[in-house]
């Protein structure tokens, strides 16, 4: 396991970590791929998270200092749910069943051709943490299935600052335009549960099934979105071609927002 530069002692799961350290926080990117003996992805998930936990542990961190966890999946619609009973045993094992936020997934293939998928999350540990606080806000979803249930933001609040994650963000409609459209309104709906707005986005990723045929659909209501809130400047945003939980959908949102109140007068 490579970590900052350093090398660790070689464990079952391939894991990079790089860590930046600043003055309130520590943040942690972190890779991990599966065992290559691991011979489905039950027992992959199993042998990823445990490594995961085991990291977060040595920092004296947990799961409730991921702000972001991604899934990428060979096959998604097979390996999502043997991943997810995988994870929450594992989770509940360290008193965490209830302190993880969903993840994101997506079916994006790993390189390993044994791997069913790769794990890349975020963490910030804080240096204090008598002034750090985490909640997770859930969103009025687009609709009642298990994807949309997953829709949530982590708000994560500090000394003199507040961030926002998402995840499993999508709309519903017959197409990219009308799913672009609605799921920028529950995007802007779950900032707004969450006291803030897309004045106060950073990032954005956007996930499309086919990034080809519906980019400029996407694109035609982004742009349109953007000027009625009267951005400038914009977010930045990067464009990824990937399947999503369930074939309809076709595209996803997934942004990190900055707060940080003006100084009294």
């Amino acid at each position: 396991m490579a970590r900052g530069g350093e090398v660790m002692p070689p464990r079952a799961c391939l894991t990079v970590v790089r860590r930046v350290s600043g003055p309130e926080a520590d943040e942690l990117a972190i890779r991990c791929r599966p065992p290559a003996g691991a011979p489905d992805a039950a027992s992959q998930a199993e042998a990823t998270y445990r490594e995961l936990t085991a990291l977060l542990t040595a920092d004296g961190a947990s799961f409730r200092d991921l702000v972001g966890e991604t899934l990428h999946l060979r096959d998604i619609r097979r390996d999502l749910p043997a991943l997810l009973a995988a994870r929450q045993p594992v989770l509940a094992e360290h008193g965490l069943a209830y302190g993880a936020a969903p993840p994101v997934a997506i079916q994006q293939p790993p390189l390993a051709p044994e791997a069913a998928f790769e794990l890349t999350a975020s963490a910030v540990i804080p240096r204090h943490r008598a002034a750090w606080s985490v909640r997770d806000v859930p969103a009025a979803s687009a609709c009642g299935c298990e994807g949309c249930a997953r829709t949530t933001a982590r708000l994560v609040r500090g000394r003199g600052q507040t961030s926002l994650h998402t995840s499993n963000v999508y709309g519903i409609g017959g197409d990219a335009f009308a799913q672009a459209v609605n799921m920028f309104e529950v995007a802007e709906r779950l900032l707004d549960r969450c006291g803030m707005g897309f004045g106060d986005v950073i990032r954005t990723w956007i996930y499309l099934r086919d990034i080809d045929r519906d980019y400029e659909a996407f694109n035609e209501e982004r742009t349109a979105f953007f000027a009625a809130q009267g951005l400038d400047p914009l977010p930045a945003s990067t464009g990824i071609q990937a399947h999503l939980c369930r074939p309809d959908l076709l595209i996803e949102i997934e942004a990190i927002a900055m707060f940080r109140p003006e100084p009294a007068a």
